[in-house]
């Protein structure tokens, strides 16, 4: 990553944190610049999630955060993946680990201690679905929209899928309707718009967001 990248991806970081976002997953793409550049642009640690990037094989940044949003405990896990590209392959230090078993313990501590669960995800469509199947309790899914952007979101089993563009073409703003159940809250309805950004933003960074 050259130096103009760098503080290309500095700058957006930093109109993450002047939007209001709250937190931003991280996708393959953002590793151009190696773990480590990431964790300066975050220092805190209180925005990047990952469940399964793992560097110098420790995890890289939390894998999840939970909140309180008008007093409903809202959990929301990042879930990293993508094409690894040559360079980043031959780096022994940064692995992606798409079916991680210790995934399944910070899925059960988020059902336990949450009434909502969200993930942010790079994952290919494939294992996103696979996801949302032996999780139950993810209630939307934020897609950082590699492959396709959800205009219109979609539904499989009991979650919401939303999607924006990729390369940062558009960011969306999704309004989300609660009702609590006996197992908790469940989405019964939405206001969903996706607003397109003008000119060439070229490559966003970071991932997407719960400010979605």
């Amino acid at each position: 990553m050259s130096r103009l990248q760098k503080k290309r991806a500095q700058d957006i970081f930093h109109e993450y944190r002047e939007i209001g976002y709250n937190l931003a997953g991280i996708g393959v793409e953002d590793l151009a610049a190696g773990c480590q550049f990431l964790k300066g642009l975050d220092p805190s640690g209180e925005m990047l999630v990952s469940a399964n990037l793992y560097c110098n094989k420790r995890p890289a940044f939390s894998p999840f955060r939970i909140f309180n949003i008008r007093g409903v405990r809202v959990a929301v896990v990042g879930l990293s993946d993508g094409v690894m590209t040559p360079s980043l392959s031959k780096n022994k230090d940064i692995v992606i680990r798409d079916n991680d078993p210790v995934l399944g313990r910070y899925m059960a501590k988020m059902a336990e201690n949450a009434d909502l669960v969200i993930g942010l995800s790079s994952m290919t469509p494939g294992l996103e679905m696979a996801f949302i199947r032996k999780f139950p309790k993810v209630a939307l899914l934020i897609s950082s929209g590699r492959t396709y952007a959800t205009n219109l979101p979609t539904k499989l089993e009991n979650c919401l899928i939303v999607s924006s563009h990729p390369r940062g073409e558009s960011i969306g703003l999704i309004t989300l309707y609660l009702k609590r159940g006996d197992k908790g809250y469940v989405i019964k309805g939405y206001k969903n718009r996706l607003y397109m950004l003008k000119g060439k933003t070229g490559k966003r960074g970071c991932g997407q967001s719960l400010r979605r």
